[in-house]
Order: C-alpha cells, then sequence, then structure tokens
C-alpha cells in the first residue's frame, strides 16, 4: 500500500493479482446481465439444441 500524508493512496498489485481481481469483479456483473435477459426472454425467439445444429452444423 502507498500511503500519501499518512492516509492510503494506491495499491499496488502484481499483474496476476489485478487480472485475477478484474475476473472476480465481472462474475456478478455478467450474472445480472444473464438474470435480466432470462427475464426477457421471449420463447418465440428461441431455438432448441436440435434446431440450432440442423442451422449451424448442418445436420
Amino acid at each position: 500500500m502507498v500511503l500519501k500524508n499518512k492516509a492510503p493512496a494506491a495499491v499496488i498489485l502484481s499483474v496476476r493479482a489485478f487480472k485475477a481481481l478484474l475476473d472476480e469483479m465481472d462474475d456478478p456483473r455478467m450474472e445480472t446481465v444473464a438474470r435480466k435477459r432470462l427475464r426477457s426472454l421471449s420463447s418465440v425467439k428461441t431455438a432448441n439444441h436440435r434446431a440450432m445444429m440442423r442451422r449451424f452444423a448442418g445436420e
């Protein structure tokens, strides 16, 4: 921790620790977005697995 006038001013982290912290912060946000999308999901606009495979895998 870096102090300025005896108060915390900054934190020094390794790149690995910083990336891990960012990943941890992103997870709850992604979950929130996913939950919002699920609530507004319309079954008219969805496709089941078999339909997706036919469309994209040529099955």
